[in-house]
């Protein structure tokens, strides 16, 4: 299994909704009911089908259904560290980043942090030293005392192994509000 959703919802109508998730991802998933959630593993599908899928399904059912999309090939260590926020935040549709820009309090944020920034060669004081230079790589690559090419590698390897860019506000507020945490 490379991907895993999430979902939980004010009903019960996990049977329904695991059966029109075979239908879309095969019979190949495995469905784990948990106390508070629903957890289906599986291979391949297109994320966003899936998501629009879960989304009438909240209109068919007349219910709000959280779900959450995996998004990187480390499903345990995602999972494991994903759960906690999930079942903390409001009904809604997320994926990784989306999940940890809407939490309000973040209490495994250095084990987030350490699991984005894993083997990538980029570290916190990189991180601030891009968001105090207004996103400038060059002008931050000068404050830490690299070449210009290798902090833009580094971050290129951060780009391919977590999806994370560090040239977009959206991705640096992230890893900030982790490190602030």
């Amino acid at each position: 299994m490379k991907n895993f959703i999430l979902l939980k919802t004010l009903t019960e109508n996990y049977g329904f909704i695991v059966d029109i998730l075979k239908q879309i991802l095969g019979n190949a998933i495995d469905v784990q009911e948990e106390e508070t959630h629903l957890f289906i593993g599986y291979t391949g599908g297109n994320a966003e089908d899936l998501s629009e899928t879960i989304r009438s399904l909240e209109g068919d059912l007349n219910t709000l259904i959280s779900s959450y999309q995996s998004s990187t090939l480390r499903q345990q260590k995602e999972y494991d560290l994903i759960l906690p926020l999930f079942l903390k935040i409001c009904y809604g549709h997320y994926n990784f980043k989306s999940i940890l820009w809407n939490a309000k309090s973040i209490d495994n944020s250095s084990e987030l942090l350490h699991f984005i920034l894993e083997n990538t060669g980029i570290d916190e004081h990189m991180i601030l030293e891009l968001a105090n230079s207004d996103l400038n790589v060059s002008k931050a690559a000068s404050h830490l005392y690299l070449h210009r090419n290798t902090l833009l590698y580094k971050l290129e390897h951060l780009l391919e192994f977590s999806n994370f860019d560090l040239k977009r506000f959206y991705d640096l507020y992230i890893l900030i509000k982790l490190i602030k945490a």
